[in-house]
């Protein structure tokens, strides 16, 4: 079973992208940009004036890509999506089966308290670009 586990947590680790993990895979390109630009994206940060791939490597893929038109002309907005998970503790009726002290089972209706979750999805950021450059990005704090 410790080997089990060892290889289902290699596998989730590797699964997991950082900064790091991104710059590795893109070190060349990452080597390219300016020093400042280099400092924000090793801690995971984006700035107005990023462009596409600066932005990738600092957040990784977003999760889902809109076009925004407007008077102004067409922008791309990325989002990147982050979930809130709650569980609350409820009480249900519900059907149980009874094994009585001559080893029969019955069926009875009683209260019991269950788990609930609810998984609430939110952006957690968004990037919105223009001509592939960053113009502006919010970032939610919870």
């Amino acid at each position: 079973m410790g080997t089990t586990m060892a290889v289902v947590l290699m596998a989730g680790l590797s699964a997991c992208s950082t900064p790091s993990s991104r710059i590795a895979k893109n070190q060349a390109l990452f080597n390219s940009f300016p020093l400042n630009v280099q400092e924000r994206i090793r801690v995971g940060e984006i700035d107005v004036g990023f462009n596409a791939e600066m932005v990738n490597i600092a957040l990784g893929e977003p999760d889902r890509k809109f076009i925004r038109t407007s008077d102004q002309g067409q922008r791309t907005i990325w989002s990147y999506v982050e979930y809130d998970i709650r569980t609350e503790r409820q009480l249900v009726k519900a059907r149980v089966r009874v094994r009585d002290s001559n080893g029969s089972y019955s069926t009875a209706t009683d209260n019991v308290w269950v788990d609930v979750q609810s998984k609430t999805e939110y952006d957690k950021k968004r990037v919105e670009f223009l001509n592939g450059r960053v113009t502006a990005f919010e970032i939610v704090h919870r």
